[in-house]
């Protein structure tokens, strides 16, 4: 929804698996729904825009379960509840982890002369048209993705960090064999993602970005590696309290473990980041010893400052004075006291403005539950840091050659505010 559109931000573990509530299937409907395991569909939104999403079906101990995919959204395995199927009905539930009721998405079908299904998604009292056919949808073909045979060599690996039984996993690539080693290694980059949790590609809406660059590196002659998020793909250790700095130390002990790589050039090791990214990038290179720091839309004022200015640009909020006063009720938002009803005012006077300003019309359920998601956000550890963190602390103490990248038309990080900032800073 519009109203948690700073809730990108928030880089939190992978949520719990809500365990679905299932009904016996009669057994003669069990045969169907083996041979028939994975369906697609597509979701009709406002102004002529489709939401994808697929549907995986599976029998367990007689009763049908499921599980959806939202590509889009980079949301995969959710688990659906109430999952009821007949001859001629089927519907589930899926009931976003922290969301309340209100906020659960029903799915309710009926079966089409061609055997697939058509109905509706019904969430926070909006009706959609949706259907869902058997078989795989097609996948989004991102041409730029590299596919083999790769020219260059890569390897699995496991970084152990110091905190007990946590490790990170990623993919360490080096350039061909054909190419000719320097005589003291490889230079090297690590990755850093942005926020959220992060596949090591970085993978949002099928695109790889990470993959990208590290395929051009590599026949660039230029080593990389990048690691999957706490709590994602093969990496441990997601805990709710984390924040920024705790990811900063996270990779500079990946950096620590690409130095003890033979083949790889110490001398010559640096980081890139992206977004959340580009700070953590300033605060190792403010530490440890690196040779370069890159930093791609990252940021050089504090988090508040970041969301203040992402809410106006994404909004279209161009008046100097309605800018204004919208600082004013978002800082006295992020400032109030939690779980006071100054603060519960002072979030609601916040959606008023973004109400106003996206021509919508709220119900009182949707601003409740707008007040729900800030509050909550709000009160995370992560949050309390990015909010007061100031980068500028660390681009001052980063003195190896930087190369900095900011995009004027990004509405998420702001280059009018972050570029100048940490161009201020760097000495």
């Amino acid at each position: 929804m519009w109203f948690a559109i700073w809730l990108a931000c928030a880089k939190s573990p992978v949520p719990k698996a809500i365990s679905p509530v299932m009904t016996r299937l009669p057994v003669e409907d069990e045969q169907f729904w083996n041979q028939n395991i994975d369906w697609s569909g597509i979701v009709e939104l406002p102004g002529d825009q489709e939401l994808a999403y697929s549907v995986h079906f599976l029998i367990q101990e007689g009763a049908l379960t499921a599980t959806m995919d939202i590509p889009m959204q980079n949301a995969m395995g959710l688990e659906l509840s109430d999952v009821v199927a007949t001859e001629s009905e089927l519907s589930f539930v899926l009931k976003p982890p922290n969301s309340p009721k209100f906020a659960w998405a029903y799915y309710t079908f009926s079966r089409t002369p061609t055997k697939d299904w058509t109905g509706t998604l019904t969430q926070m009292k909006q009706t959609f048209p949706a259907t869902l056919k058997a078989g795989q949808g097609e996948s989004i073909h991102r041409p730029q993705t590299p596919e083999p045979p790769f020219s260059y060599n890569s390897k699995e690996v496991i970084v152990p960090l110091t905190e007990q039984g946590v490790q990170l996993a990623g993919t360490f690539t080096v350039p061909s064999d054909d190419v000719i080693q320097p005589g003291k290694g490889w230079p090297t980059v690590v990755f850093i993602t942005g926020s959220g949790s992060q596949d090591r590609d970085e993978t949002i809406m099928d695109h790889k970005p990470f993959a990208v660059l590290a395929d051009h590196l590599a026949r660039s002659g230029v080593a990389s590696l990048r690691v999957d998020d706490r709590g994602v793909g093969g990496s441990t250790g997601a805990r709710a309290d984390l924040t920024t700095l705790d990811f900063a130390s996270d990779i500079a002990q990946v950096v620590s473990f690409v130095k003890g790589q033979e083949t790889v050039d110490v001398d010559k090791v640096g980081v890139l980041g992206h977004s959340e990214g580009g700070l953590i990038a300033a605060m190792v290179g403010a530490e440890v010893p690196l040779s370069f720091v890159i930093s791609l839309a990252g940021t050089g004022v504090n988090g508040l400052e970041v969301l203040i200015e992402q809410n106006l640009d994404l909004l279209g909020v161009e008046d100097v004075e309605a800018r204004t006063e919208f600082r004013t009720l978002y800082s006295n938002a992020m400032s109030s006291e939690m779980g006071s009803e100054l603060e519960r005012e002072h979030i609601l006077q916040v959606i008023g403005f973004q109400e106003r300003y996206s021509g919508q019309n709220l119900s009182s359920e949707h601003r409740e539950a707008g007040l729900q998601q800030f509050e909550q956000v709000k009160k995370s550890a992560w949050m309390q840091t990015f909010m007061t963190v100031e980068p500028s602390t660390y681009w001052s103490k980063v003195t190896v050659p930087t190369l900095i990248l900011n995009g004027s038309k990004d509405r998420q990080v702001s280059s009018t505010i972050n570029l100048p900032a940490i161009q201020h800073a760097i000495p």
